[in-house]
């Protein structure tokens, strides 16, 4: 039941943004549309009408040529259609990469909040990296809606900011201040602050987005904040492996989905804008999370390659995974099979042996002669 609506607050939160974006994009198509109304698009409609008289000029210059220009104008028309088949599938081909985008990111932290709740503790999960990431992803989506980017890109970074915010509901409810509480209770809090928190990340987005629409150089130091904020989040947790030379309690699928994330929805702003200087400043932040994370993979894969195993406590043997869990139930109920089939024959031995040495004294054995 939890995991459903864990669930349900993250999808809650993803269809909040779109209902945004959407309402955004379209009062800015009425805008335009009442602005042609009233005339005041007037020299879109004046080169409009140039480009048609230049066509029909073209038009009549054709008919006056040689026949052979009709085959030159067939010739055209089939490479024009040709091309527009192929622009559509381009297309197409990235609308899956910006949805396999939302779909990483959506399930990004999934895997770490499950890992939280199951061992009912964020022991060795960084808070500031979590603060730093949930920050930075708040300007990114402010920015990416005022800069009317793609909607992959600020449906990415607003569904991490509400994924945080679970995590930051679930360091609050496992921390001090709920310490004695049963993890019922700690449940329902993760729930009551997730959903505080989620409403408080949506304001934030509104009012930072507002203060960019009205000062628009403001753009800049957003994206470059959210830059900053991304890369400079992966320290704390850095920091942490280094010291306990441990990797338990962070989740590794919390860096492959984020990569792959990151990679899609990179690749969809880089084909929207171009391959250009202002199109990588605008992939920044998604580029930082790629550079961080291949250093934090390659962290990980040293600290497990090199860590000594320890004894297992009873706060780490509530932290096995599933698998592990399942082996060890396995291998106790094989154990306990055999012990019983063990008894249960040296029983049945010890009753039998009467028997035996009653036949044998009745009758005795015979040596055969040849």
């Amino acid at each position: 039941m939890y995991r459903r609506l864990y669930c349900f607050a993250v999808l809650l939160g993803t269809s909040l943004v779109e209902a945004v974006v959407t309402t955004t994009c379209e009062s800015q198509v009425a805008l335009e549309t009442s602005l042609l109304q009233h005339g005041l698009l007037v020299s879109s409609h004046v080169e409009g009408e140039a480009k048609h008289l230049h066509d029909l000029a073209a038009h009549r210059h054709s008919h006056s040529q040689a026949p052979g220009n009709s085959i030159y104008k067939i010739i055209k028309q089939d490479q024009g259609s040709t091309d527009s088949k192929s622009s559509v599938l381009e297309e197409g081909f990235f609308q899956l990469v910006g949805f396999l985008g939302i779909v990483c990111e959506t399930l990004m932290l999934g895997p770490q909040i499950m890992l939280n709740f199951r061992r009912a503790s964020t022991a060795g999960l960084s808070t500031e990296m979590i603060l730093a990431w949930h920050v930075a992803s708040l300007l990114a989506t402010a920015y990416y809606l005022e800069s009317r980017k793609s909607i992959w890109a600020i449906e990415s970074v607003a569904v991490l900011s509400f994924c945080c915010a679970v995590v930051e509901a679930q360091i609050l409810a496992y921390g001090p201040l709920y310490e004695e509480c049963s993890n019922d209770e700690k449940t329902r809090k993760v729930l009551k602050w997730a959903g505080i928190l989620i409403f408080v990340s949506l304001g934030a987005i509104a009012l930072l987005a507002s203060i960019i629409s009205e000062f628009p150089w403001t753009e800049q130091i957003a994206d470059g904040s959210s830059t900053l904020l991304f890369a400079a989040g992966f320290l704390p947790q850095f920091a942490m492996f280094i010291s306990e030379w441990s990797v338990e309690g962070y989740h590794l699928n919390v860096t492959i989905l984020d990569i792959l994330g990151s990679i899609c929805t990179t690749a969809v702003l880089l084909h929207d804008d171009g391959l250009s200087m202002a199109s990588l400043l605008s992939a920044a932040p998604f580029l930082a999370i790629i550079v961080m994370h291949c250093i934090l993979l390659m962290m990980l894969s040293v600290i497990t390659c090199t860590e000594t195993e320890k004894p297992m406590d009873d706060a780490s043997s509530d932290a096995v995974s599933e698998s592990d869990s399942l082996d060890r139930t396995l291998f106790s109920f094989s154990r306990s099979v055999t012990a019983t089939a063990a008894v249960a024959a040296r029983s049945v031995t010890e009753d039998l042996q009467p028997d035996c040495k009653l036949l044998g004294d009745r009758f005795p054995a015979r040596t055969r002669t040849t």
